[in-house]
């Protein structure tokens, strides 16, 4: 085991992540909290086994016991620090996973599998074929989008990069298509799509193989260099991941630097919007739609807590009503869904049930 120092034993068990984890609230097991979590560590067996990693496993990451823990422990690096030194004995890691790793991490294997993954989605949602062969099954409605025209009253700054991230670029590109509509529609910045990112590595990262999540992130790197423009992202989960790239490559003087002005060139969807709506704007008139909003996790709990930006957006839009829900974790947490499906979906349920009780018509969010 690698050696933490004092970094874990500065847990005073108080509690605070206990009442926030969503994974504690449907199991009730202490040993599944940040707070049991830390004192394993402090304790560790002498022979790692496959139940001591799979307690590190069945966290979301979410970062509410992070953002909840009165004394500042670095409870998500902690944790993956953990996953990095028992990723070998993972023997129970499931294959879908280890599938979801691979093909992320290969821009080749992306673009394969986003063609397989469509022709899959053909077939009738009760083939046992579909079933057995998707690791992901987008089911987004196709959604027609207007032309993406520039207004003709606002003085064009300049280009703007836009980081898809893979759900976009390869699973549901309607969401690529409606996002490059969007800032064109804004009129002010040229939208310039980019063939050589890949994935942001979230998934190697948060599974402890931090090696392959340092090479993603150099290949992502190299990839916009090539101009100085801001680099857009509309997925909660790629933005807060391209912003820890400095920490991701602290240890390598060259690329740490490549990286911090990689991360200061970013911009999240729903800030850059409400910074970029134009002045001639016409607010949306009509028939009056509910909407609500889930905060990703990773807005909600990251370094800048973005929740306002797109409830700004809604206020500004004209005929809706936004409908406050509670703020809860989707449940889905990478490929944690896919180890753990069962748990994943009663987690997701408190959500489902809050929105079965809101009856929006429409659930913005930029959570993948």
């Amino acid at each position: 085991m690698t050696d933490y120092g004092t970094a874990e034993t500065k847990c005073v068990k108080c509690g605070a992540c206990t009442s926030v984890c969503p994974v504690y609230q449907v199991t009730g097991k202490e040993s599944l909290t940040a707070r049991g979590r830390l004192h394993l560590i402090d304790n560790p067996p002498e022979r790692i086994s496959a139940v001591y990693s799979e307690i590190f496993s069945q966290c979301l990451l979410c970062g509410a016991c992070e953002d909840a823990c009165p004394r500042g422990i670095k409870i998500r690096d902690t944790i993956i620090k953990t996953r990095t030194d028992t990723v070998e004995t993972w023997s129970y890691l499931h294959i879908k996973q280890l599938t979801a790793q691979k093909t992320l991490a290969s821009p080749f294997l992306l673009k394969y599998f986003g063609n397989i993954t469509k022709k899959l989605t053909e077939l009738p949602q009760e083939s046992g074929l579909l079933q057995k062969l998707t690791v992901f099954t987008p089911k987004l409605p196709s959604l027609s989008q207007p032309a993406g025209q520039p207004g003709p009253a606002n003085k064009k700054k300049g280009e703007i990069n836009y980081f898809s991230g893979c759900l976009a670029n390869y699973l549901v590109p309607d969401i690529k298509e409606a996002t490059i509509n969007l800032v064109r529609q804004a009129g002010r910045y040229g939208c310039r799509t980019n063939e050589g990112q890949t994935c942001c590595g979230l998934v190697s990262y948060t599974a402890g193989r931090i090696e392959q999540a340092q090479k993603t992130a150099r290949l992502n790197i190299e990839a916009f260099e090539d101009n100085n423009y801001p680099i857009l992202t509309s997925c909660a989960s790629c933005y807060f991941h391209l912003r820890s790239y400095p920490d991701i490559l602290s240890g390598d003087p060259v690329w740490v630097k490549k990286a911090r002005l990689f991360s200061e060139r970013l911009r999240e969807l729903s800030c850059f919007m409400v910074e970029e709506i134009p002045e001639n704007f016409s607010p949306r008139k009509g028939e009056r739609i509910r909407v609500a909003i889930h905060d990703p996790c990773h807005l909600r709990f990251g370094r800048e807590k973005i929740t306002e930006p797109p409830r700004q957006l809604i206020r500004k839009a004209g005929n809706i009503t936004l409908l406050e829900i509670p703020e809860r974790c989707c449940g889905h947490g990478g490929l944690f869904q896919m180890k753990y499906p069962e748990l994943s979906h009663k987690i997701a349920d408190k959500k489902i049930k809050d929105l079965s009780t809101a009856l929006p018509h429409y659930l913005l969010t930029t959570c993948s």
